[in-house]
């Protein structure tokens, strides 16, 4: 094999790594951050998938990945924002938020993937998992390793 093909593939064999690596974001658990949410980001139209997993990475992490809709294509800065409520009963909810596109867009539910870890988050106190949109819910017991039903309806809390 010459070099320039060995170093070629290095180089694409580590790029992949990467890629892989930074699939799922580390986040700071939003209920230590008191920052507020963003107003400008909209929140999703649809909830299609959550699942959510305790890992041993090198710390137990909480993960949660969503599949979700959103309501037109160029959405960015998709996320999970906390949800305002009591998490002294263990219900710890979500909405899936993101920024709407500056140009027009035609509307087309168009699918979006969040995966989101995070090292902070209370173990000993998450029993149940929530994430919003506008029409529908999702809600997984870590307690029971299934989906249960959601605590509230779906739609904002908050504006828009």
């Amino acid at each position: 094999m010459n070099r320039p093909l060995a170093y070629g593939v290095l180089i694409g064999c580590l790029t992949a790594i990467a890629t892989m690596a930074s699939a799922v974001e580390t986040q700071t658990w939003p209920w230590n951050d008191k920052a507020p949410v963003d107003p400008a980001l909209a929140l999703l139209t649809r909830v299609d998938t959550l699942k959510v997993a305790i890992t041993e990475l090198k710390t137990p992490t909480l993960g949660i990945s969503v599949e979700a809709q959103a309501p037109t294509t160029g959405f960015s800065e998709v996320k999970l924002t906390p949800r305002i409520g009591s998490q002294t009963d263990g219900v710890f909810a979500f909405d899936v938020r993101g920024r709407r596109p500056q140009e027009a867009a035609a509307q087309a539910l168009t699918p979006v993937t969040i995966d989101v870890a995070y090292p902070d988050a209370p173990l000993g106190n998450v029993a149940v998992v929530e994430v919003y949109a506008k029409e529908t819910c999702k809600a997984y017991s870590l307690k029971d390793k299934t989906e249960v039903a959601c605590t509230m309806n779906p739609g904002s809390q908050q504006a828009p």
